[in-house]
């Protein structure tokens, strides 16, 4: 077996063809060692496996991607919260954590899209280019045109608090009842003077919050005033 223990120093240009013809077999036995859709022979699949590690060579994810029709790997995009800011925004860092405890639990890797969203035309593209199954779109502003683009490029998308539900599958809390049951907690306590903060009003759980709220205080006969609605 040819050993080369400084290769991980430098870049690596093995090929297929350079394990087949070190193992002495045909570049499709390498394949099917890589991607185990055939059944080899123990000792066959032993020496491939031995000569890709003895000569560092690992396979491409996105090759091996079109074979299997599956990277593995989930997109994550942040429709609002810049990136500097996911790790320290308690919203974004909590909806990211349960999303990288899902993935590890299924063996599946996470890769986060971080440039900023412009249009479907020229945003879109790189979320197709085969280096995730799918993307989860969060928080997006409710006129971007986040979903819709990746939609129309036949992206698999799954949005969290979208308020794209006719568009793309949607994950998202009953903000209105979540609010209405808060507001009336207050109201049961005997309190009527009330602030609602909302949220960034261009974004798909403020409506449904806003409502909720208004409905909270109107049913118990409390004047609604705007400014309290922020």
């Amino acid at each position: 077996m040819l050993e080369n223990p400084d290769s991980i120093l430098t870049p690596n240009k093995t090929t297929i063809r350079d394990i087949a013809e070190i193992c002495g077999v045909s570049q499709a036995t390498v394949s099917y060692v890589i991607n185990g859709k055939r059944v080899l022979k123990p000792e066959t699949r032993l020496r491939v496996q031995q000569a890709m590690r003895d000569m560092n060579y690992h396979p491409s994810a996105a090759a091996r991607g079109l074979n299997r029709k599956s990277v593995q790997t989930i997109g994550v995009f942040f429709g609002v919260v810049g990136t500097p800011d996911l790790m320290v925004n308690s919203y974004s860092s909590g909806i990211l954590s349960g999303i990288l405890a899902a993935a590890g639990q299924q063996n599946l890797n996470v890769m986060l899209y971080t440039a900023s969203w412009e249009n479907a035309a020229v945003s879109a593209p790189p979320f197709s280019d085969g280096r995730s199954d799918g993307v989860i779109v969060v928080a997006p502003p409710i006129d971007s045109g986040i979903v819709e683009g990746l939609c129309a490029i036949g992206t698999p998308v799954v949005g969290v608090s979208s308020g794209k539900q006719n568009v793309a599958p949607d994950v998202d809390v009953d903000n209105y009842t979540g609010i209405r049951l808060a507001a009336q907690h207050l109201l049961d306590l005997g309190h009527r003077r009330i602030a609602f903060i909302m949220g960034d009003s261009d974004l798909a759980s403020f409506e449904p919050r806003k409502a909720g709220g208004c409905g909270a205080l109107a049913a118990a006969g409390v004047p609604i005033v705007p400014e309290f609605f922020t």
